[in-house]
């Protein structure tokens, strides 16, 4: 005889995620707030692995501590990188 299920789902193992790198090297003098990434920035998220792509569309890093999600624009292109400010 099988036990009845009792809606909850056994809890998943989830690995703990990596720090989000901080990128303020590329950027000095940076002013926080949404806007489109700068080429020395889009180089550096290049190095860090979060520039977006077709296959991760958003990614996530830091500028000097400041949360910050990076995502496609509405070109779908690597070089068309929006930056919303998380803080």
């Amino acid at each position: 005889m099988t036990k009845p299920f009792n809606g909850l789902a056994p809890k998943a193992h989830v690995p703990n995620a990596p720090p989000a790198p901080d990128l303020a090297i590329y950027v000095p003098g940076w002013q926080h707030g949404d806007q489109y990434a700068p080429e020395d920035l889009m180089r550096g998220m290049h190095y860090m692995g979060v520039l977006p792509s077709p296959s991760q569309p958003q990614t996530n890093f830091t500028i000097g501590g400041v949360p910050y999600t990076a995502a496609l624009g509405p070109s779908g292109r690597q070089n068309d990188i929006i930056l919303v400010y998380r803080n």
